[in-house]
């Protein structure tokens, strides 16, 4: 049997089995789809964190030009700064499951792409 896991809410994951037929080599194509899966979904997680840090900036930079709008602004901070400690806690853990998943090869190609 191969586990499949699959992605939910928050980076949480499920995993079923698949009947297993060619052995390693199944595997390995099962591994490799699922750290690309991965990385896809971190690609978009960093695309929404990217998105929430320039609405951030734009409440910073109104409240550096009306510094009295703080008060106005103060809940869309707290909010902002919640979301984003948890979504860096999410990437964090994204991140640690491809290098998991991932082998030496798969890493100097990343490392090389970038």
């Amino acid at each position: 049997m191969t586990a499949v896991v699959n992605m939910g809410k928050k980076g949480t994951s499920t995993a079923t089995s698949l009947p297993s037929e060619a052995g390693g080599s199944e595997s390995q194509a099962i591994s490799a789809i699922e750290i690309t899966r991965k990385r896809q979904i971190r690609t978009a997680r960093r695309r929404s964190t990217e998105l929430l840090m320039e609405t951030t900036n734009e409440i910073l930079q109104l409240i550096q030009e009306n510094p009295s709008s703080v008060f106005e602004q103060r809940t869309a901070i707290l909010h902002h700064r919640t979301t984003l400690n948890e979504k860096v806690e999410i990437l964090q853990d994204l991140d640690q499951e491809i290098l998991e998943l991932s082998t030496e090869e798969d890493i100097e190609e990343e490392i090389a792409g970038t």
